[in-house]
């Protein structure tokens, strides 16, 4: 996906990160040298293989996929949340300038799917050229309405 982007990246937020594989990698890695230096025992090969398979293919699908779903990216041409991308043309600017639009519509509808606002994110009202109105999950909505108020190129 970096390579669909056009211009400069005004503003992104990360989705998830790798560290928690990182966690129960070493946490693994540390299980097996405490089960190599236990007296009288034996390593468990096949056991911390299978522990780190599925403990670690579980944390690192759910870390992709939170990348994927959860990024917020914003050029001088889109905003991409997730998969979803929005041409910044069709972003009503006079609503993003005033400062007292008010908290998230009831029933609006999430940018990059989902039914709810991820845990974590805070919901940001934006007003379409339509007059439609889509939440947009993130977790600076000063920093992402600032980027926004830049326009499209």
């Amino acid at each position: 996906m970096p390579g669909e982007f056009v211009g400069e990246i005004r503003y992104t937020e990360r989705g998830a990160s790798w560290r928690p594989l990182g966690v129960v990698v070493l946490l693994c890695l540390v299980g097996v040298l405490v089960d190599a230096f236990l007296p009288g025992r034996t390593v468990h090969l096949l056991g911390w293989v299978l522990a780190f398979v599925a403990v670690a293919g579980v944390i690192g699908i759910a870390s992709y996929a939170r990348m994927q779903f959860g990024t917020v990216t914003v050029t001088a041409t889109t905003l991409r949340v997730g998969r979803e991308a929005l041409p910044l043309s069709t972003v009503d600017y006079s609503y993003l300038a005033d400062d007292e639009a008010g908290g998230p519509p009831v029933g609006a509808r999430i940018l990059g799917g989902g039914m709810a606002v991820p845990k974590g994110r805070l919901p940001m009202p934006l007003r379409l050229t339509d007059g439609t109105v889509v939440l947009v999950p993130c977790r600076d909505p000063a920093a992402l309405r600032a980027a926004l108020i830049e326009g499209p190129a």
